[in-house]
């Protein structure tokens, strides 16, 4: 059987995790701004002054599926994970490729691409984020979605 593209797989999941779904506004006829329908549609409209905004979320009728972003696939979880996780790539505003966990990247070969990490990455605990952890995490990856 084959096995799927590591890196379009990692791409992919990159690219899900950095999505985000913002809401968009545009002038009212009383010179006031209104959120247009969206993820955030629920602005308080009437701001009193106070600085206080009030954001409903509600990104889709289920909860988090737990803190593993290799195995959870709702938008909720996915919007948890952003403030969480790292991934080795993002995209930025023009969707284009960016740096990430990985400061910078080539491809030598059609079937390789080479990453350089951040020296300066840690976990929540203090040890520094390693080539292995990197390694392992996409090795995890392919197991989950080829068992899972």
């Amino acid at each position: 059987m084959p096995q799927p593209n590591l890196i379009t797989t990692t791409l992919t999941a990159c690219l899900l995790a950095t999505i985000l779904v913002g809401c968009t506004v545009q002038a009212g006829s009383d010179g006031q701004e209104e959120a247009a329908d969206g993820l955030l549609s629920s602005v308080d409209k009437a701001f009193d002054g106070s600085g206080a905004v009030s954001i409903a979320l509600d990104a889709d009728a289920q909860e988090a599926q737990g803190l593993d972003p290799q195995s959870a696939a709702t938008a909720r979880s996915w919007s948890i994970y952003g403030l969480v996780y790292e991934t080795l790539v993002t995209v930025d505003k023009d969707m284009k490729i960016a740096p990430g966990l990985a400061t910078s990247w080539h491809q030598p070969d059609d079937m390789t691409y080479q990453f350089s990490l951040d020296d300066s990455a840690e976990f929540s605990n203090g040890r520094s984020v390693t080539v292995d952890d990197v390694v392992e995490s996409l090795k995890r990856l392919t197991l989950i979605h080829r068992f899972g």
